[in-house]
């Protein structure tokens, strides 16, 4: 709504305009969380936002996220969770008047905001880049930070003196 407001814009691992199927597994999450509470759903979110290799070799990150995710309010996340479920098509096409400079990103193996929609989100707006970082899942940032900070430092460069 402020555009002005905003000299450069980094959309990272960002959900945007599902699939059907994509839409479903979400909704599936969704319903797991209304019956079996937040709790059930830990381990597969921690599995679709790490490798495998990173999850072993680093129990302490894991934990700390496990603990993290665990210690939500279970009304809160609900609530929370549902949003994220529902709400990604009421902003299709939101930014298509964007007019400053945008960078959209993810991983090449984030299995919820997946290349295609960071592609599809990117090429909305008018100008924006896309980035998909190789062999990255949704929680890149902690376990690639050197690839994703590589790619913002080039993005950010951009138009500075």
């Amino acid at each position: 709504k402020h555009p002005h407001l905003i000299e450069k814009l980094v959309l990272m691992s960002t959900v945007y305009d599902r699939s059907e199927a994509e839409r479903a597994s979400v909704l599936s999450r969704l319903d797991i969380v209304k019956r079996e509470g937040s709790q059930a759903t830990i381990p597969t979110a921690l599995s679709r936002w790490f490798s495998p290799e990173f999850s072993k070799t680093h129990p302490e990150i894991m934990n700390h996220y496990e603990a993290l995710l665990g210690g939500n309010d279970a009304a809160s996340f609900l609530s929370a969770y549902e949003c994220f479920a529902k709400a990604d098509r009421e902003l299709v096409g939101a930014l298509a008047a964007f007019d400053r400079p945008a960078l959209v990103m993810t991983g090449e193996l984030d299995t919820g905001s997946t290349p295609a929609m960071a592609r599809k989100l990117a090429g909305m707006i008018p100008g924006a880049e896309c980035s998909i970082i190789a062999g990255g899942r949704h929680m890149m940032p902690v376990e690639m930070p050197d690839e994703v900070n590589s790619a913002l430092r080039q993005f950010l460069k951009k138009g500075s003196p």
